[in-house]
């Protein structure tokens, strides 16, 4: 289901017993589209904008997972993730690492792999893209019977609340070359 905000944004309604992600990101731009689309996906989210706000959070909160852009301001991600590792509780949730320069390939991606990144994707992503991300994060999680099935999004929303899932994805999108 989905509501309007009063600035005209769609919100799309999350149970609150879904599944936590952590989105570390500092652009707010691509923080909200990440938002959009873990709330299509069946995911509550929180949006760390910083290193400070991502430490703050893992401490005090236990995500399913975390969604790490690899350039932030202060700190590079790889930087953060060893840091973060050393929290209690934090060694063990599943990271999907996202950049838009850095590729999947290449010293940062093995960096990130000898972390523990699970899974890295290429900035900016699909939809479809960040549920196949998350579910091969989260895949083991469910099959360990560490995370419930119930509410993960492992599907599309249901037609109530695909009204904002074009606007998601044409802002997801890369932009279309001009026309001629």
């Amino acid at each position: 289901m989905t509501s309007t905000d009063p600035s005209g944004a769609h919100r799309i309604a999350v149970a609150a017993n879904a599944p936590l992600v952590l989105v570390i990101e500092d652009d707010p731009d691509a923080a909200a589209v990440a938002q959009g689309m873990l709330n299509m996906l069946g995911y509550r989210s929180r949006i760390a904008p910083d290193v400070h706000e991502a430490l703050h959070l893992l401490s005090s909160e236990r995500p399913a997972l975390i969604l790490l852009d690899i350039c932030l301001p202060t700190m590079d991600g790889v930087a953060l993730l060893k840091i973060a590792r050393r929290l209690p509780g934090v060694a063990d949730i599943p990271v999907v690492a996202a950049s838009a320069v850095y590729g999947e390939e290449g010293a940062v991606a093995r960096m990130l792999q000898a972390e523990g990144v699970t899974s890295f994707l290429d900035k900016p992503f699909s939809l479809s893209g960040l549920r196949g991300a998350i579910d091969k994060c989260l895949a083991g999680r469910l099959a360990q019977g560490r995370l419930s099935a119930k509410g993960t999004g492992f599907v599309l929303p249901g037609r109530e609340d695909t009204d904002a899932l074009p606007t998601i994805e044409r802002i997801a999108s890369p932009a279309a070359p001009p026309n001629p």
